[in-house]
């Protein structure tokens, strides 16, 4: 058994961690090839340890999610505006094609004109006969 005291045995030597495979920069792209990971881009300054992390959005600043968060909602905000207009311009249509619809008719009938717009709201009024006799 050597009873030498610890101070006589050399020391470990520990190498350095460097990237060993190339990764890209997420600030500027600059090759992160052997680089420590716990220093900064020599390009841009950014944590090599952030491009590390990857894209995901767990690893980003809560300034950025809210940007993000804040376009989201204008993006479904200004879908939701873009229906109800579709949705109101329908129905106005519908209740302005019923109105014109029987504006005309009506006073085809109220004139008792023979002409072909007369003839039309006779055969109209004819087959609306036939529809509630059907129904009935």
């Amino acid at each position: 058994m050597n009873n030498e005291p610890l101070a006589n045995i050399p020391p470990l030597i520990i190498p350095p961690r460097i990237i060993p495979q190339g990764r890209p920069c997420i600030g500027c792209g600059y090759n992160l090839f052997g680089l420590n990971p716990d220093g900064n881009c020599p390009e841009c300054g950014t944590l090599v340890a952030n491009s590390l992390r990857g894209d995901l959005l767990e690893h980003c600043g809560p300034e950025y999610l809210a940007a993000l968060h804040a376009g989201v909602f204008w993006i479904l905000a200004s879908v939701l505006i873009q229906c109800i207009e579709m949705l109101s311009s329908w129905v106005y249509s519908m209740v302005l094609r019923g109105s014109m619809m029987t504006t005309i008719f009506q006073g085809a009938m109220n004139s008792g004109s023979s002409n072909n717009l007369g003839a039309t709201a006779s055969t109209m009024q004819t087959a609306q006969a036939a529809q509630l006799t059907h129904i009935k």
